[in-house]
């Protein structure tokens, strides 16, 4: 996982960790990153950038039975 935006603190966090936002991205200059194991199936996911809850408009997005959006992974 990469964000390369400005921030302070990134996570990931999604389905493969049940939203508990336990993969805390790396910072490496002006990039966060992450390599994490996934399970093999379609997860949805998410950033938490500074304290927010951010989906990156460059990755797939779709929203959810609920109407929120999130990025995700097949």
């Amino acid at each position: 996982f990469r964000w390369e935006h400005p921030a302070q603190e990134v996570y990931v966090t999604g389905t493969f960790d049940n939203w508990s936002k336990s993969e805390k991205l790396v910072r490496n200059g002006d990039v966060f990153e992450k390599k994490v194991v996934l399970p093999l199936k379609k997860i949805y996911y998410k950033f938490v950038v500074d304290g927010f809850w951010a989906t990156k408009h460059t990755n797939p997005q779709e929203k959810d039975a609920y109407g929120n959006l999130s990025n995700f992974l097949t």
